[in-house]
């Protein structure tokens, strides 16, 4: 579990009700440091028109609407950031908008994996939800 800067230790792993807890505190913090680092963070949120989520969260979507994806990462200079969409890499992260085609599926996730230049695996993050009216 990734830890934000300003946090101190926390045993959330303790209790079901104590990791619920913790997210409700922390809504854009919910992800995975790989190499156990407790200096980098990554906090992911998506919005729309009429909903902000975290990491975690479903982002309804009505037909023709579109969403805007916030990635932020702390403590990895030189690391690679990574979006991927239905298990599939989105290669290109110039455009922060992406918007409903008519033929995708009622549903989809997206989530977030940093790298570094070599590309072992640094941060995952967990996926936000889009469902699609």
């Amino acid at each position: 579990m990734g830890w934000p800067s300003s946090s101190g230790t926390v045993d959330i792993l303790s209790t079901t009700r104590g990791a619920f807890d913790w997210k409700r505190s922390h809504r854009y913090s919910i992800f995975i440091d790989v190499t156990g680092s407790t200096e980098r963070v990554l906090e992911f949120t998506a919005s729309s028109a009429k909903q902000r989520v975290a990491m975690g969260d479903a982002l309804r979507l009505a037909a023709g609407a579109s969403a805007a994806f916030r990635i932020r990462v702390q403590a990895a200079v030189g690391g690679n950031v990574e979006a991927i969409e239905d298990g599939g890499t989105i290669r290109s992260l110039q455009d922060a908008k992406v918007t409903q085609p008519d033929q995708r599926p009622r549903s989809s996730l997206v989530s977030i994996k940093v790298r570094d230049n070599h590309g072992k695996l640094w941060l995952v993050g967990n996926p936000i939800y889009i469902n699609f009216d």
